[in-house]
């Protein structure tokens, strides 16, 4: 438990907040609407309340209070655990699926088969042993 002690000597007229050193009060105030204009007043307060040391609640009684400190540390792990996630790619020259309707798959799947046809139909597939015999060492040399 700890004992919290404050105290204030001035009360702002223009934002009604309490302060006890003139030279470091800022004033907030809304621009949207007009406050009442108030004379700054000298008025002092004291305030002796007993605060928690966990969560800094003011506790009426010590054996009763409970700390219930909120935080969004689960939500916040969960989206970066969503953020650094690495999905798996979809990479068109693996693509199995015949029915995939994505522009790379279906562009290289075209590309490929009619390269296929256009090879077997220049005889590709009948002059490889040709090729790879014109390749071969000479005999006698």
């Amino acid at each position: 438990m700890k004992l919290r002690a404050s105290f204030a000597l001035f009360r702002c007229g223009r934002c009604n907040r309490t302060y006890a050193n003139p030279l470091g009060h800022m004033c907030v105030v809304r621009m949207d609407r007009k406050s009442p204009v108030r004379k700054t007043t000298v008025a002092p307060k004291a305030d002796l309340s007993a605060g928690c040391g966990t969560c800094g609640k003011p506790m009426g009684n010590p054996l009763t209070h409970v700390c219930v400190i909120r935080s969004d540390f689960k939500k916040r792990k969960a989206a970066a655990a969503k953020r650094t996630a690495v999905k798996p790619r979809h990479l068109y020259q693996s693509c199995r699926d015949d029915d995939c309707q994505r522009v790379p798959c279906t562009a290289f799947r075209d590309g490929r088969a009619e390269g296929y046809q256009d090879g077997y139909s220049d005889g590709e597939a009948a002059g490889y042993r040709a090729g790879q015999a014109s390749m071969a060492p000479a005999e006698g040399g």
